[in-house]
């Protein structure tokens, strides 16, 4: 479950935190954001990761404080420092590797759903089918 921080708690619960925190900066109106916000709950309940979301259009300071330019965008924080930065509503594989989550030789083989461009959970029969067709 993720935690909306702003000014005056983006410090306890992220520069203070305990653990790994995925900061994810988004916008009411990004779509990509609503997108992208089920795999990071997945990415945060799978790495026992700490999810808080910063709302971009409301905390530009924090936003400038760490070069947040364009939304989606996530900041993977450990002992208080950037670690790791993902731009992008990306599957969840193509973010954990941005994120340096990937398990140990993964990193390097893309699923095919990355080869392909395809975001997770989309649903097109067409492209399913002649996907289908090129692994025979």
């Amino acid at each position: 479950m993720s935690k909306k921080v702003n000014g005056s708690t983006f410090e306890q619960e992220v520069l203070q935190g305990i653990g790994p925190v995925l900061v994810d900066f988004w916008a009411e109106w990004c779509a990509p954001c609503y997108a992208v916000a089920p795999i990071l709950e997945r990415i945060a309940d799978g790495h026992n990761l700490k999810l808080v979301k910063v709302n971009y259009d409301e905390e530009q300071q924090i936003a400038e404080r760490y070069g947040v330019l364009s939304i989606p965008n996530m900041i993977l924080f450990e002992n208080g420092e950037p670690k790791a930065q993902a731009i992008g509503a990306l599957p969840q594989r193509a973010l954990e590797r941005a994120l340096g989550l990937a398990a140990k030789g993964d990193e390097s083989r893309p699923s095919i759903d990355d080869r392909l461009g395809r975001r997770e959970g989309a649903k097109d029969a067409h492209r399913d089918g002649a996907r289908n067709r090129a692994l025979q």
